[in-house]
């Protein structure tokens, strides 16, 4: 597992969930210095992020992180988001917010003037643009996550949602929150209820056409405004 030879590929996994088939080379090794190692998929399922360790799969030598699409296309290294060449193990938010991707991982790099020269891999989230900008880094700088100073060593990152509520007319802020999808309108407070004939903004859907607003097209299951960039 933590060799220096190593091919980025996916494949279907059989019923039995142990073997694999149509296994396809995404990001070859090459003459690149270190492997492609951790990669994890995007809400939609069209990229892979994943972090290039100079040694093996540990994040104790240099490590910069890389966006490509499920085909091995647009590969693309996230600059930004890993400047510091000390970045490792990304992990995609669940859901797209904001006009953006989400990405957490673990860097070892300063962190203002409280972690100076500690070289201690600590959280940062990045936003990637969406969709990523074809041929240019889509990163954005990363912020630091709080709590940690005094933390020893942070390891691999994941994003959870809340447990959703299932019992409706409870208050809500966005269909995420209800376990039906939907987060109604009543009054003056937003509860969870079931679909109307079509879907607002926030709400769960399909596809585009079960949203009720222009401009709210349907992003990894839910009616979400798209922000300019």
């Amino acid at each position: 597992f933590d060799q220096n030879q190593a091919d980025l590929v996916v494949a279907d996994v059989n019923p039995d969930g142990i073997t694999v088939t149509n296994q396809k080379v995404i990001v070859p090794k090459g003459n690149d210095v270190g492997r492609p190692a951790y990669p994890n998929f995007s809400p939609g399922n069209e990229w892979i992020v994943f972090g290039r360790p100079t040694q093996g799969a540990r994040s104790t030598g240099n490590g910069k992180l890389f966006l490509v699409g499920t085909e091995g296309n647009d590969l693309v290294m996230l600059e930004k988001a890993s400047s510091d060449n000390k970045s490792f193990n990304p992990t995609f938010a669940p859901l797209r917010a904001g006009g953006y991707f989400w990405v957490v991982f673990m860097s070892r790099r300063d962190y203002g003037n409280t972690l100076v020269g500690a070289n201690r891999q600590q959280l940062w989230i990045t936003a990637i643009n969406d969709p990523p900008n074809a041929g240019t880094d889509p990163s954005n700088p990363p912020f630091y996550v709080r709590g940690q100073e005094d933390c020893a060593l942070s390891e691999n990152a994941y994003f959870a949602p809340d447990p959703c509520i299932e019992e409706p007319n409870k208050v809500c802020e966005s269909g995420i929150d209800c376990c039906s999808g939907h987060c109604i309108q009543m009054g003056e407070i937003k509860v969870c209820g079931e679909k109307g004939p079509c879907s607002e903004p926030g709400n769960a859907c399909e596809s585009d056409a079960d949203c009720c607003e222009p401009g709210t097209p349907c992003i990894d299951g839910y009616c979400q405004q798209v922000f300019p960039q």
